[in-house]
């Protein structure tokens, strides 16, 4: 999962975010700190570190208050997903459920493959996804997949 790191700047204020869910976003941060410049690099490799702080991308902000079914009542970083929505590896055979970092970007995945998806539509916190994937309980969350934003697959 790619995600965008600014690097080379000097430290600033306590609590401003050095990752970005979404590479314009990213560069913008970059420009007004004057310096520093912007990096991709996964998901895995930088989430553990706690001197980061990541800043999901303004559309989620923007799609999460239209996202009343919430997983959790505190969201920081939202992630999508649709109750009861599984693909399946074709090579494996294996099950998991899609989670995207875009409401409107699970909606045009899902109506390829079920009628009104919208009204299923649920969000979580990043942080009780990666909890779950990593410590358990097995569960639906436990299985989960990441499915970066279009607009950070043309970045990279």
């Amino acid at each position: 999962m790619p995600v965008f790191r600014i690097s080379g700047a000097k430290p600033v204020a306590s609590g401003t975010p050095n990752l970005f869910l979404d590479a314009v976003e990213a560069e913008a941060a970059a420009a007004r700190l004057g310096e520093g410049r912007v990096e991709c690099c996964t998901l895995d490799k930088v989430y553990f570190n706690k001197d980061n702080i990541m800043q999901p991308s303004k559309r989620a902000i923007d799609e999460l208050s239209r996202t009343p079914q919430r997983m959790t009542p505190d969201v920081a970083v939202p992630v999508f997903c649709i109750d009861g929505l599984q693909v399946e590896d074709k090579g494996t055979g294996d099950s998991s459920l899609p989670l995207f970092f875009s409401r409107s970007e699970l909606l045009e995945f899902a109506k390829k493959c079920m009628e009104k998806p919208e009204a299923r539509v649920m969000v979580t916190d990043l942080s009780v996804v990666v909890q779950n994937m990593v410590q358990g309980p097995a569960g639906l969350l436990r299985g989960a997949r990441f499915f970066p934003s279009e607009a950070s697959l043309k970045y990279v």
